[in-house]
C-alpha cells in the first residue's frame, strides 16, 4: 500500500514537472508573440503614417493637376440655350453676331475654335458650345458683358454663359454652393473669387472660404447660424449661380462638362 502511494506520487512529481516545463515554453512562446505583435503593431502604424501622407501628397497633386487644367481653360467660355439649327460650320459666325447685338464686339478671327459638347441626343435642351478665344482678356470682356444682359436670350429662347472649369473644380464648388444659399437668404452680398473662393465684404473687412469648414467659420464670424449643415444639404445642388462676381441665385443649373467632349 505504501509502495503504492509512493509510486503515484513520485507520478504525479513527474508530471507536475513537465506541466511546469510545457508551461514555462508556453510563457516563452507568448512573450515571443506578444514581442512579434507589437513589432507588427508599430509597422503597421509606420504604414499608417506613410500611407496619410502619401493620399495627402496625393490629393495635393490632383488639386494643382486641377488648377493647372483650370489655368488652361481661362480662355474658354461655355454657351447654353445655342439653337440646335445652328450648323458647325456656322457657329463662330453666329456667336459674333450674337455677341454683337449683345454689346460685346468679337471677330470671327477672335475664336480658336467654338464646337458642341457631347453627342446630340434626340429631343432635350440643346448641346452647350464651348468657345475658345484667342486672348484670355478678350474672353472676360465678353463674359462680363454678357453676364451684365438681363434675360440673356438667343433667337428668342433663354441662354446663358459660364467659366469651363475642371471637373474637380466644379465638384469644389459645389460643396460650397449650399454656403453661399445661405448667405443670399440671409441678405449678405458675396462674390465668387477665381476658381473656387466664396468672397464677403463687410465693415472694410474681406472674408473668404474654400473649403465646407472655412465656410463654416466665414459664417460664424458673419453672426450666420451654420450649426445646421447635414449631408443631405452638402449633397444639394443648389440654385445660387456658381460663377464669379455674382451675389444672387441664379434660375438655371448648369451641367458639369469637359472641354474634350465630342464635337460632332
Amino acid at each position: 500500500m505504501a509502495r503504492n502511494i509512493r509510486e503515484l506520487s513520485e507520478q504525479l512529481a513527474a508530471f507536475q514537472t513537465i506541466v511546469t516545463g510545457d508551461l514555462d515554453v508556453l510563457k516563452r512562446d507568448t512573450a515571443k508573440i506578444t514581442q512579434e505583435m507589437g513589432k507588427i503593431k508599430a509597422i503597421a502604424e509606420e504604414a499608417k503614417k506613410k500611407a496619410d501622407t502619401n493620399e495627402g501628397r496625393i490629393n495635393d497633386l490632383a488639386k494643382n493637376l486641377a488648377r493647372q487644367s483650370d489655368r488652361q481653360r481661362r480662355r474658354n467660355m461655355i454657351i447654353s440655350g445655342i439653337s440646335e439649327e445652328i450648323a458647325a460650320r456656322q457657329l463662330e459666325e453666329a456667336l459674333c453676331q450674337w455677341f454683337k447685338e449683345n454689346g460685346a464686339q468679337v471677330e470671327q478671327a477672335e475664336i480658336e475654335r467654338a464646337h458642341r459638347l457631347y453627342r446630340k441626343q434626340r429631343g432635350g435642351e440643346p448641346r452647350q458650345v464651348i468657345i475658345a478665344f484667342a486672348r484670355e482678356k478678350l474672353k472676360d470682356e465678353v463674359f462680363r458683358t454678357l453676364r451684365k444682359v438681363k434675360d440673356l436670350k438667343f433667337k428668342g429662347n433663354k441662354a446663358w454663359v459660364s467659366h469651363d472649369f475642371s471637373q474637380e473644380t466644379l465638384q469644389e464648388k459645389r460643396l460650397l454652393k449650399p454656403f453661399a444659399q445661405r448667405l443670399y437668404n440671409e441678405g449678405i452680398t458675396f462674390t465668387w473669387g477665381y476658381p473656387v473662393t466664396l468672397i464677403v465684404f463687410r465693415d472694410g473687412k474681406r472674408y473668404r472660404a474654400r473649403n465646407p469648414t472655412e465656410a463654416i467659420k466665414m459664417l460664424n464670424e458673419l453672426g450666420v447660424n451654420a450649426d445646421n449643415f447635414n449631408n443631405e444639404e452638402m449633397d444639394h445642388d443648389s440654385d445660387v449661380d456658381t460663377e464669379e462676381g455674382t451675389s444672387g441665385p441664379s434660375t438655371h443649373k448648369r451641367p458639369r462638362t469637359n472641354s474634350r467632349d465630342d464635337r460632332s
